[in-house]
């Protein structure tokens, strides 16, 4: 099969691995100060603070996460970006996750010294109790996760204990500044993980931990005052909003220039777009390379509108296939109207799956995706 342009442009897009974005230097600083660099010196000002980042399935969370991984590693810092589904079940997670993620890093730094000693290996054999690791848990060890299979689960005061002792015998732990950035937490029912976790906030401060969950937006409707309260600081940012802000139009165009070329897209197709994706980051991706995909199934030279038109329209009928009625009747009173007064599990699912996107900062006020308004309004007429 022989490369083409638009061959070369669809192998640039097909992929949304937040990594790799940045491996390539494709990664671009959101406006506002939103974003990776923001949530840095979030944490810098308070390294042991404990965080809630917020914000619908596709709009930039992992990436945020590793862009401060990566401004606030440093010789005396351990800052370490954990993928949370990869080590428990977070459709029925144990209580003491974060203390046996923790655990983990903390081991690691030990292991790097040396041989643990008889004492030291107990308690990383508890720290192992409890998990359910995937194959690509790089921080388990598997030998040490085999010894544990046959202990019971260790509670939250035992976890504590463990990762304590582990980090009394690292030279110049104490004085290192250690932060989790915990990601995946937000592909679960609606705070269901997030409940189980809570307890070990405590915990994670008197070892000196700060913490950093990545959540979906939802959880800011559905979660009680009393659980959120058990945060620090809550941050929820809400996509760009290329229809009605200029420099929310101009950062995605960037996006895209920057994976593909400057000179890939026409400017007008550029716009269309920015303009479907309701700023929503793997949205204007995806948008893209179904575009691309179509002008090749064509076999045509280069991208034109009517691609992208059906490329929008593709991944409108999915989102709206993705919903119950109820969910369409929800989504449908935002067609007119963006402060409709529904809350709770209604809304916080829409916002979870990007059907509904926030107005503003506030999030109060919301609207529908762009590729699904058409088909909503289409069924509201028939």
């Amino acid at each position: 099969m022989t490369s083409s342009p638009l061959r070369d442009l669809l192998a640039k897009l097909d992929s949304t691995d937040a990594a790799r974005a940045l491996r390539e230097g494709w990664y671009v600083t959101p406006p506002r100060g939103l974003g990776g660099e923001a949530l840095a010196r979030h944490i810098d000002v308070d390294p042991t603070a404990k965080l809630l980042l917020l914000g619908a399935i596709g709009t930039g969370k992992t990436t945020a996460l590793l862009v401060a991984r990566d401004a606030l590693s440093t010789d005396d810092s351990v800052i370490q970006y954990i993928d949370a589904p990869l080590y428990d079940d977070l459709e029925r997670p144990r209580p003491g996750l974060l203390l046996r993620l923790a655990g983990l890093t903390t081991l690691r730094r030990r292991q790097s010294q040396g041989p643990l000693n008889a004492v030291e290996r107990g308690a990383a054999e508890l720290i192992h109790t409890g998990l359910s690791p995937d194959d690509d848990a790089e921080l388990v060890d598997p030998a040490l996760m085999d010894a544990a299979r046959g202990l019971p689960t260790a509670g939250v005061r035992d976890l504590e204990a463990a990762v304590g002792h582990l980090g009394a015998n690292l030279h110049g732990w104490s004085s290192r500044r250690r932060v989790l950035l915990v990601d995946g937490v937000d592909l679960t029912d609606e705070g269901a993980s997030l409940d189980a976790l809570i307890d070990d906030l405590g915990a994670l401060r008197r070892l000196g931990f700060g913490v950093c969950i990545a959540g979906s937006v939802g959880w800011r409707y559905t979660l009680s005052p009393e659980l959120l309260a058990r945060f620090d600081r809550l941050i929820a940012w809400p996509p760009p909003a290329p229809e009605v802000d200029a420099n929310d139009r101009d950062f995605l165009r960037e996006v895209l220039m920057r994976r593909v070329g400057a000179s890939a897209f026409a400017p007008a197709l550029l716009d269309q777009i920015v303009l479907s994706s309701g700023g929503v980051m793997r949205d204007l991706l995806d948008i893209a390379r179904r575009g691309v995909f179509e002008a090749l199934l064509e076999e045509c030279p280069a991208l034109a509108p009517e691609h992208v038109l059906r490329a929008v329209a593709e991944l409108g009928r999915e989102r709206q296939l993705a919903l119950d009625t109820a969910a369409l009747n929800v989504a449908r009173r935002f067609l007119e109207q963006d402060d409709v007064m529904v809350r709770g599990d209604r809304i916080a699912d829409l916002l979870r799956r990007a059907v509904l996107l926030p107005v503003d900062a506030n999030q109060q006020r919301f609207r529908v995706h762009p590729a699904l308004a058409p088909l909503l309004r289409a069924r509201e007429a028939a």
